[in-house]
This record gives C-alpha cells, structure tokens and sequence, in this order.
C-alpha cells in the first residue's frame, strides 16, 4: 500500500540523482544565468508534492499520514544537501554549491505552498 501511493515519489528521487550525477560537461548549455536554480526550484517543488501526495494517500502508517508536511519537509531538504554534498566530495566534474542547496529548499517551500493551494482541500476530501 505505502509503495503503490508513493512509486512517483520514489521515482522522482531517482530521476534528480540521475540528473544530478551526471557530470555537468554533458548537460546542455544554460538558456540564460542562474537557469540551473529554476530547475532546482522544479526539481524539489515536485520531488515535495510527490511525497506529500503519497504519505496522504497511503494507509499502511498512520504516523505518516498524520504527520506528511513535516516529514516530507525533512526528507526533501535533506536530499537536496545530501546530493550537494556528493556533487562536491564523490563525483568528478560536478561541484559543491551552498546557492544551489538554497535553491532546493525554496524548491520545497514552493511545492509546500503550490500543494496548499491547489491539492491539499482535493486530496484530504478524497481520503475522507
């Protein structure tokens, strides 16, 4: 049950290691300055959603569900440092960037309130 509500969410955390492992001579030139923060800002935004989607949904742990805004909080923002911190100290060709960790956070408070706005009242209303 927890897996089936939260298969996008997991999906979506391999998708950002993906993208974030992959050395940044191979990505695609920036449009224009500080695009790479607008995909963070994406990136986490969505990864946030996805979890809080999947904690509602799921019935399999309470604590979970009861708690979803929290500890998807958490977790996001943690991968987002723990991804950071690997960018800069494991893979070659990528590199440390507090700007970016800042970005992720953001990210989160985005999906936080795009979540609050517009899903929160649909889901919790579907869930009974």
């Amino acid at each position: 049950m927890f897996l089936k509500y939260n298969i996008w969410g997991i999906i979506w955390i391999l998708i950002i290691l993906v993208a974030c492992s992959t050395p940044g001579r191979q990505l695609p030139p920036a449009p224009f300055i500080n695009f790479d923060k607008l995909i963070h800002f994406f990136f986490y935004g969505m990864l946030q959603i996805l979890l809080m989607r999947g904690f509602v949904l799921q019935k399999q742990f309470p604590a979970l569900r009861k708690n979803y805004l929290l500890i998807t909080a958490i977790f996001s923002t943690t991968y987002g440092i723990f991804i950071e911190v690997m960018q800069g100290y494991i893979l070659k060709n990528r590199s440390f960037d507090q700007y970016d960790i800042a970005a992720n956070i953001v990210g989160v408070v985005l999906g936080i309130v795009f979540w609050m706005i517009f899903f929160q009242k649909k889901i919790k209303s579907r869930i009974g």
